[in-house]
């Protein structure tokens, strides 16, 4: 027998059904200043989130963060008004 998370709503129906698979947060890290990249080495897929907890006006622009594989990138865009370091979490499901 399988185990996870399954809902229904009031008609029986399933909503959500969650049985093989379920998020596991792995760790944080900071973009800093500049461009780059951090490779999650783990088996599964992999999933990222932003945090922006900044105080920072909205004319600072964060990182633009993309994800391929198992590696997160993150790029500044051109911008004069200036950019700020953010913080990412990852995991895999």
């Amino acid at each position: 027998m399988a185990y996870g998370l399954r809902c229904r709503d009031a008609s029986g129906n399933i909503t959500v059904d969650i049985t093989d698979r379920l998020t596991r947060v792995i760790g944080t890290f900071s973009t800093g200043g500049s461009d780059g990249s951090f490779t999650v080495n783990v088996t599964g897929s992999v999933w990222f989130m932003v945090l922006d907890d900044s105080q920072y006006s909205r004319t600072v622009l964060a990182p633009i963060v993309t994800l391929s594989g198992n590696t997160i990138s993150w790029t500044f865009p051109s911008t004069t008004y200036g950019t700020r370091a953010v913080t990412v979490m990852y995991g895999v499901y």
